[in-house]
């Protein structure tokens, strides 16, 4: 994805303690719910950022710091599918699954 290009985006959460999920993100970090961060493709550089508008008109800037799961990646555009990271599988679910507007950009999140 490159700087400054607006999307569509698949938006989806995950948790720390879900199925599967290790507790260590990709990058080597441990999944703290407290950072911004999203899981993407392969397409996206580790350390990248995007904005992404929520439902409720705000703009919240994400650094890639995990990779989508084997299911995930296998889908088509999977380049445009973001997976947050959320404090609980409780709060995974309520996001459930959402269309919204994304633009990879500089970074300017604190991590």
């Amino acid at each position: 994805m490159p700087v400054g290009l607006l999307f569509v985006a698949t938006v989806t959460a995950y948790a720390p303690d879900c199925a599967g999920c290790s507790g260590v993100m990709a990058s080597g970090a441990p999944a703290d719910a407290g950072l911004p961060t999203v899981a993407t493709s392969k397409a996206w550089p580790m350390g990248a950022c995007v904005d992404v508008l929520g439902a409720d008109g705000t703009w919240q800037q994400y650094e890639v710091a995990d990779r989508l799961g084997k299911r995930q990646r296998a889908r088509k555009g999977s380049h445009q599918h973001l997976d947050v990271l959320v404090s609980s599988t409780e709060a995974a679910v309520q996001h459930g699954v959402q269309q919204l507007l994304a633009q990879r950009v500089e970074c300017t999140c604190p991590v």
